[in-house]
């Protein structure tokens, strides 16, 4: 996956799969005792936030980060309502805080080739 597409999937099972399995590091058996056994209560990491927050933890457990930023955003600039930034130099914006939360967790677990921004400029 690129930038681009992590940056536009929508919350849903396919983030939550992504997540599970490059983020949180789950394998299949571990994700469907959480998935058909809790009637996915725990697995809807882009949808609820004390699901997304596990997301957090577990790269600030490993990659050491002291600053996570999820904040709310001017609604103007039209990138999402929310942005999260796990200091990891990607920032990832969503409509709602558990889906920038997992954009920028994706984005931060090396999911994606570097896309340069609009703004930069190749020297």
């Amino acid at each position: 996956m690129n930038k681009d597409e992590i940056l536009q999937m929508p919350a849903g099972q396919d983030m939550d799969l992504l997540i599970a399995d490059h983020v949180l590091k789950m394998d299949s058996d571990m994700w469907n005792r959480l998935f058909f056994y809790t009637m996915n209560n725990k697995t809807k990491f882009s949808t609820d936030m004390s699901c997304a927050w596990m997301v957090v933890e577990k790269l600030c457990g490993e990659n050491g980060c002291d600053i996570v930023k999820v904040c709310k955003r001017d609604p103007e600039l039209l990138r999402g309502e929310w942005s999260c930034n796990f200091g990891l130099g990607f920032e990832a914006f969503g409509e709602t805080a558990p889906l920038a939360i997992c954009r920028a967790a994706l984005l931060a677990r090396c999911l994606t080739q570097r896309v340069p921004d609009a703004g930069d400029s190749a020297e």
